[in-house]
């Protein structure tokens, strides 16, 4: 029974936001219906008071509508204010978690940071760079996404983004002028976002792309790109970001 509850209790922590948003959803949906639900009541009320006060020669004032109905609409009332509690909850969490989250990308990224300049003052600028490449290369093969490709031949060559594995494509230099329009955007006071960049490049958005981005006013974008042939012998270029310079969580925050 212990393990049970304990289990109950990480899925809860868990998937608190996730569990908090259906409740508030429900809630809501609850609530109007209880208010439907309680309006037949609240007319016979108004109609029963109409003619108490008719009797007493005195008027059906707002107030006394207010009167005669509060009761019937109280629980719907409390049912739309507990779901609203839910769905804030919710936000809250999900805020705390995209901070801490964006913490811990910018710790990884120091860390990242540290590891390749002492690699390279290890090895060397080169051998460090070798190496590099030949990751990102072996990533974008592990991915399977340069498998049976076809060349437009419009004078653009494949080229695939490491981020999220975004086939599209380009050339280096249309690259570079997108991130110089962007760059420019940046150290104007504007943030940007993964999708920003995406538009620029003609690729298609994603939801994570409207997550992570540049803040104003930072490092800005500074690319790496590497070379490759696929399966076909058909050349490809990865592109990758210098660490620092890649798109963080919470970039609209910052």
């Amino acid at each position: 029974m212990g393990n049970f509850i304990k289990s109950l209790g990480k899925i809860v922590k868990t998937n608190g936001p996730a569990i908090l948003a259906c409740a508030g959803i429900v809630g809501m949906a609850a609530s109007t219906v209880w208010a439907v639900k309680s309006t037949p009541k609240a007319m016979r009320n108004i109609e029963k008071r109409k003619e108490e006060l008719d009797e007493a020669n005195e008027p059906c004032t707002v107030k006394e509508v207010i009167k005669a109905t509060w009761k019937c609409y109280l629980p719907s009332a409390l049912i739309f204010a507990t779901s609203s509690a839910c769905i804030l909850g919710s936000l809250k969490n999900l805020e705390k978690r995209n901070v801490a989250l964006a913490a811990l990308q910018t710790l990884s990224e120091q860390n990242l940071k540290e590891y390749i300049e002492k690699t390279r003052s290890v090895v060397g600028e080169k051998k460090e760079k070798t190496i590099h490449d030949e990751v990102m290369t072996d990533r974008v093969k592990s991915t399977g996404v340069m498998d049976n490709v076809i060349v437009s031949g419009n004078g653009k060559i494949p080229c695939v983004m490491t981020e999220e594995n975004k086939l599209f494509e380009s050339t280096a230099n249309d690259i570079d002028r997108a991130i110089n329009k962007l760059n420019a955007r940046i150290n104007g006071g504007e943030y940007i976002s993964l999708n920003d960049l995406y538009y620029e490049l003609g690729i298609d958005f994603t939801s994570i792309g409207d997550k992570v981005g540049w803040p104003a006013n930072g490092n800005g974008i500074k690319r790496l790109f590497t070379s490759g042939l696929n399966d076909q012998d058909i050349p490809y270029l990865v592109f990758d970001f210098e660490t620092g310079h890649g798109p963080v969580y919470g970039f609209d925050r910052m």
